[in-house]
């Protein structure tokens, strides 16, 4: 059972022991279990028997009030359903779904103050085999729930540690909800897991719980419960960049490098005129730079870091992955791209007319485009690229969508500030320290900013995820005279 969760982050997740018996799946990972409003706490013996009857699927992972879930905030009735259903289908579930239905019971026993049938329910789901080393920590944290449970704060404190070494960004959300039972040690499970005791937890110490340290220049680590696969099951990605540095687009060539794969198709569409496809495909092909050099993409005055050193890197990166198909996105009027909000749809509409070809898509564009929060700096009302294309694709899920921002404490870039082509130059930031600088001492990591499975609530500054780089460096334009 999980109580109405009100965190500063918005991380509307339960982790549970199925995840890792089998090849992560979407539709196998437990999700919100978000309490309605008002519910009448009465069920028929024929809706009773209904919901009974249900396949597991139905029953356990119909969100966000189908099966048992349509009671969840009557927690008797709920979890005698969950025991119940356990119980009838003894012979057909599978392991997985037999301990995620065995923790959700545990954890509506603990909502309601009953430690020990919990605790005896949570004790069922610890997985066999389970390493110190692998990335996801799955018996921690039963165990340090159970601790906090049993008020024995030297056990929660030593498997709070033990968590804390998990490198998969489920262990690290299941690491939250261990660092609010440190926070309200003497509150009960109910309050501590829905994060409504206080202290509230400071931004650095958010920070702190979720940052997993990676290597951006290298493609993501393979693994089960890892960054890599939760991005491999991702139908649709976007990377949101400050233009004309180095490290995004490396960044970049390194997040599609690390999904791309013989046996699916994945496409890579960067924020480039339509009106380049010919010139970037023959590049492609061929991997000559003459080719650029004669496109008006590449040697317009007004260089504004999409047509960099750093981005025909990427070309080249992506060039030699299996099965990569770079399309250009931004979208034409005539002979010029369109402008303001009209180019957000345009492209957002581009994407939306490629996806059903590609098994999985990375978008790689300037910040603003890449949100999917409504509101700019300058427009209130403006309505992001990112924002748009979640509208458009109504045959997929919220879970299939998910866009990520860079950050960095200085950040040195090549692009305009203004129309004019005078205005487009190297600029050199100064340091800006801020809680995603001062948290970790890394120089670059990975955070959940919002629901990385699930719906996506009010991501921070319009996007899922955070990848920060400590810093950045100027990558100036191709151009017709590039070596």
């Amino acid at each position: 059972m999980k109580p109405k969760i009100v965190s500063l982050s918005s991380l509307f997740i339960v982790l549970v022991a199925c995840a890792h018996e089998a090849k992560l799946s979407k539709d196998r990972i437990p999700t919100t279990l978000g309490l309605p409003s008002e519910i009448n706490c009465e069920i028929s013996k024929h809706e009773r028997e209904a919901i009974l009857k249900l396949d597991y699927q139905a029953f356990d992972q119909s969100l966000p009030d189908g099966g048992w879930r349509k009671y969840e905030s009557c927690l008797e009735i709920t979890r005698n359903l969950i025991d119940d259903y356990t119980k009838v289908h003894t012979a057909d579930l599978q392991k997985s779904d037999r301990n995620n239905l065995i923790w959700h019971s545990g954890q509506l026993s603990a909502s309601m103050g009953d430690y020990p049938r919990a605790i005896a329910s949570m004790e069922q789901t610890f997985r066999e085999g389970e390493k110190p080393t692998d990335n996801f920590l799955w018996n921690d944290y039963v165990k340090a729930t159970i601790a906090f449970m049993k008020k024995d704060r030297e056990s929660l404190v030593s498997e709070r540690a033990k968590l804390a070494k998990g490198s998969s960004p489920y262990n690290h959300l299941n690491l939250r909800k261990v660092d609010a039972f440190v926070r309200c040690f003497e509150s009960s499970y109910q309050a501590a897991y829905s994060e409504t005791c206080e202290p509230s937890e400071t931004e650095e110490g958010r920070i702190k719980s979720l940052a997993i340290e990676l290597d951006y220049k290298k493609p993501l680590p393979p693994g089960p419960m890892s960054l890599q696969e939760i991005l491999e099951l991702k139908k649709i990605i976007m990377l949101g960049e400050i233009h004309g540095t180095q490290e995004a687009p490396e960044l970049f060539g390194n997040l599609v490098a690390s999904v791309a794969n013989e046996n699916s198709k994945t496409a890579a569409i960067l924020e480039i005129p339509q009106s380049s496809q010919d010139s970037i495909d023959r590049f492609i092909k061929t991997g000559d730079k003459n080719i650029l050099k004669q496109d008006p993409f590449f040697t317009r005055k007004d260089q504004d870091g999409r047509s960099s050193k750093a981005m025909v890197r990427l070309l080249r990166t992506l060039a030699k992955l299996p099965n990569v198909t770079v399309l250009c996105m931004d979208p034409m009027t005539g002979s010029q791209t369109m402008k303001g909000q009209d180019r957000d749809v345009g492209m957002a509409a581009f994407i939306n007319s490629q996806r059903k070809n590609f098994d999985r898509v990375l978008v790689l564009s300037g910040n603003i485009h890449s949100s999917l929060a409504v509101g700019t700096r300058w427009d209130k009302d403006y309505r992001p690229m990112g924002l748009e294309l979640k509208k458009m694709v109504t045959d997929l899920k919220d879970a299939d969508i998910f866009n990520i921002l860079v950050r960095s404490e200085k950040v040195d870039s090549w692009n305009c500030r203004k129309a004019e082509a005078s205005s487009c130059q190297a600029r050199y930031g100064k340091k800006v320290p801020t809680p995603y600088s001062t948290a970790v001492p890394w120089n670059s990591y990975f955070i959940a900013e919002g629901a990385i499975i699930g719906p996506s609530v009010n991501p921070r500054d319009g996007h899922i995820a955070t990848i920060f780089i400590r810093s950045t460096k100027v990558s100036p334009p191709f151009g017709p005279n590039a070596k």
